[in-house]
């Protein structure tokens, strides 16, 4: 719809700040030089020459070494207006932030899957899947059934929980009104002990 593609758009205007999330502390490489914290016996070789560079140093820099999983709400709810001043659906406004999101990811190479749920998580994209062509293909669920927030977030873990990168980050875009509210505080617990980001 042009509402959901305007949104996605105004996501890219965004990239900067939203990439500047996605960084985590990298490790971009060691090398040797006069100080360090260790000795290299690799390097000794050179003190007769008067080469005191005999310390290995690792460097770190900010980089993106990050996987996603986004799981966005189509349950009856997101139909509703997003307020009395805003007559937008909360499905087109979250449909719009969600490919607007995946478009960035995939621009900048971050991998990422995809979902959408109401009573149980239906998959759009796996995170070998290629992007471009989900997209052209993309189908939107029409907003029915139940929220269940909990199970999906479970879902989602579990899928972030096979990602490889440094840092795993789940994006949960709902409405926030959920059937399993209990279920839904025992996945962030879950996702917290494995180490992966939920926002």
């Amino acid at each position: 719809q042009p509402a959901t593609l305007a949104l996605a758009n105004r996501i890219a205007s965004r990239s900067e700040d939203i990439i500047d999330v996605l960084k985590t502390m990298t490790h971009a490489g060691r090398h040797v030089g006069l100080v360090g914290k260790r000795l290299s016996s690799r390097h000794l070789n050179r003190v007769p020459t008067c080469d005191l560079r005999v310390f290995t140093n690792k460097s770190h820099a900010r980089g993106i070494d990050t996987g996603v999983v986004l799981m966005c709400d189509f349950s009856t709810s997101m139909s509703d207006p997003i307020s009395r001043q805003d007559p937008t659906s909360r499905a087109t406004a979250a449909n719009g932030l969600y490919v607007g999101l995946a478009d960035l990811l995939d621009e900048y190479g971050v991998p990422f899957s995809a979902f959408a749920f109401n009573n149980s998580p239906m998959s759009i994209k796996l995170t070998d899947e290629d992007w471009s062509t989900n997209r052209r293909k993309l189908l939107v669920p029409y907003p029915c059934g139940g929220t269940s927030a909990g199970a999906a977030l479970y879902q989602a873990v579990a899928e972030a929980s096979q990602l490889t990168q440094q840092r795993r980050l789940v994006v949960l875009i709902t409405d926030g009104d959920t059937n399993d509210t209990g279920v839904l505080d025992a996945a962030y617990q879950d996702a917290a002990e494995l180490g992966i980001d939920v926002v």
